[in-house]
């Protein structure tokens, strides 16, 4: 195993990982020296080390540069940016299975395939709710009652789409939340992109999203 670590100025530089608070920033430094050669490691030990508290962990993973899965481990997204380790130095990660629910992009950072997102982005929903009992277990997110989203319902039915076009309000902030629930309900591949996209290069608005996703639509 590679036993030194490097971080891109591209990624620790960036307006997105600056505007982090500095704790998260610290969390995402310690958590690069431990992970594995493929950019896996458990997040609890290296807390606890390092004193971060689980606020610090949930905004790496709302601002995607760390990217969960359910047993509790994690990935650093840009790891392949950040480092480059050579072959004969590499040791393949313990975690294969998570490993193989995973893409590698143009840029060389990791993503989720695509049939996958979804279980991510629920372990993002578990780890940022409030709920700290081990004996309680996580419900659903509620959609906020509005006029603008009665045409939307039952919230039972297509429920998976919901969940993603809530996620995206919630990032964006969003005002016009019918049109982001709109994309999600036509074309919710094309607006996990979108909203992709807007984490990526720290785009917090939807009128971006709105205007990457009809790009994509007209494609």
């Amino acid at each position: 195993m590679a036993q030194r670590r490097m971080f891109s100025p591209e990624i620790v530089e960036s307006d997105a990982f600056l505007d982090m608070p500095s704790s998260s920033q610290a969390l995402y430094f310690h958590l690069g020296m431990y992970a594995d050669d493929d950019g896996f490691v458990n997040p609890k030990k290296i807390m606890r080390l390092s004193n971060s508290s689980d606020d610090d962990l949930k905004v790496l993973i709302g601002k995607r540069f760390v990217l969960p899965f359910e047993n509790g481990v994690i990935v650093i997204k840009h790891w392949r940016i950040n480092n480059l380790i050579r072959k004969d130095w590499h040791r393949q990660t313990k975690y294969v299975e998570q490993l193989k629910r995973l893409t590698i992009k143009e840029n060389g950072s990791y993503t989720e395939l695509v049939n996958e997102s979804l279980t991510s982005r629920q372990h993002s929903i578990v780890l940022c709710s409030e709920v700290k009992s081990n004996n309680s277990v996580p419900s659903t997110p509620k959609i906020e009652e509005s006029e603008e989203l009665k045409e939307f319902k039952p919230l039972k039915e297509n429920l998976k789409w919901q969940l993603e076009a809530l996620e995206a309000i919630k990032f964006l902030s969003a005002t016009k939340k019918s049109s982001i629930f709109k994309c999600y309900k036509d074309n919710s591949p094309k607006a996990r992109f979108a909203l992709n996209d807007c984490k990526e290069l720290g785009k917090l608005n939807e009128l971006y999203f709105l205007k990457v996703y009809n790009e994509l639509i007209k494609k």
